[in-house]
C-alpha cells in the first residue's frame, strides 16, 4: 500500500542480477487492465482470485526472484513458501505522505472509510510473516548493502 515495496524490490534486483516478477503486474497482464480497473469493474474477490493463481504460478518457479507482493498478497498467501519475507513497516501516515496524487489514484483500497483498521490489521499479519522487518529508509539502504555484500560472485 505505498510503503516502498516496488522500489525495494527493483534495487534488489538491479543489485543482485536477479529477476524480478511484480504479483501487481502479473494480474495487470492476465487482465489486461490497471488494477483500479479491476476493482471497479470486478471487484476485490476477482482481484483475489487471480492472486491465488498468481501465487501458484510463483511456487513453481525453478529459479530464484525477487518478488514484489502487491499490497494484500501477503495477508492472503502463504508467502512463506516463497522464500525470505521482507515487510516495510512505515507507519500510514508516512505512507500516505510519500504519495503523489497519481500514485494515490492507483490504490482502490486507501479509499476506504475504514483504512486504519484494514492497515492495523495487515501490519499484525506482516509481521507474523516476516523473516526481516524494515522501519525506515536507513535500515532498506543497510538491508540492499548487505544483501550485495554476501552475493555469491558472478562467473
Amino acid at each position: 500500500m505505498g510503503s516502498g515495496k516496488s522500489t525495494l524490490s527493483m534495487r534488489l534486483s538491479l543489485t543482485l542480477g536477479i529477476p524480478l516478477i511484480s504479483t501487481d503486474k502479473m494480474i495487470e497482464e492476465m487482465m489486461q487492465r490497471s488494477i483500479p480497473e479491476i476493482f471497479d469493474g470486478f471487484g476485490e474477490e476477482v482481484f483475489r482470485l487471480k492472486e491465488s493463481e498468481v501465487f501458484t504460478k510463483l511456487c513453481s518457479l525453478q529459479i530464484p526472484h525477487i518478488i514484489d507482493c502487491g499490497g494484500g498478497f501477503g495477508a492472503y498467501q502463504d508467502v512463506k513458501k516463497l522464500g525470505e519475507v521482507v515487510f516495510l513497516n512505515f507507519r500510514l501516515e508516512e505512507i500516505l505522505a510519500r504519495l503523489d496524487q497519481d500514485e494515490y489514484s492507483k490504490r482502490p483500497l486507501l479509499h476506504q472509510s475504514d483504512l486504519k483498521e484494514l492497515f492495523h490489521k495487515r501490519s499484525k499479519l506482516y509481521m507474523q510473516k516476516a523473516d526481516c522487518v524494515l522501519e525506515n529508509d536507513c535500515e532498506i539502504d543497510r538491508f540492499v548493502w548487505e544483501r550485495a555484500l554476501n552475493a555469491p560472485l558472478l562467473p
